[in-house]
């Protein structure tokens, strides 16, 4: 029951580390395409330069962060499906850290994507099956994290 807990929340985070992954490149993309080449004679850093590059960059930074929360609970998960420590205390610590990284994904997706982005960027359009993704992750995440703690 605690690998399937965790693999299965490893897959789920494994497909949201992905597509954060994609978006981050993609802007990244469109960034350097929507930047206007500068002549010399002009103001190299202009007042519309300046936001736009602010605007992305605090955009593409909270879903890098998002990432790499995400990534954290991949690793770990992986780590306690698939590696037994020599100790108990190095095993429970582990799951702890599960337990503590699914409740980081739970409360930084709502602050990140119905506050933070949404004052960046405008609405941010979120499907039925977009916030049972990232609900599953962070969920599946406290439950692998939850069982592997209780079964040590």
């Amino acid at each position: 029951m605690t690998f399937l807990l965790l693999m299965a929340g490893a897959a789920v985070n494994t497909i949201q580390c992905v597509f954060i992954g994609g978006v981050v490149f993609v802007g990244f993309v469109f960034y350097l395409v929507g930047l206007a080449p500068t002549n010399s004679s002009q103001k190299r850093f202009s007042h519309d330069k300046i936001k736009f590059t602010l605007t992305v960059s605090f955009t593409l930074s909270i879903l890098i962060l998002y990432a790499i929360i995400t990534y954290w609970n991949v690793r770990t998960a992986g780590t306690l499906a698939f590696e037994r420590p020599d100790s108990t205390g190095a095993y429970l610590a582990q799951a702890k850290q599960m337990v503590l990284w699914g409740t980081v994904q739970g409360a930084y997706a709502p602050i990140a994507f119905v506050w933070l982005l949404p004052r960046i960027i405008g609405e941010v359009k979120l499907d039925k099956k977009h916030i049972w993704i990232i609900s599953a992750g962070a969920l599946l995440a406290i439950a692998g994290g939850g069982t592997a703690w209780l079964t040590v």
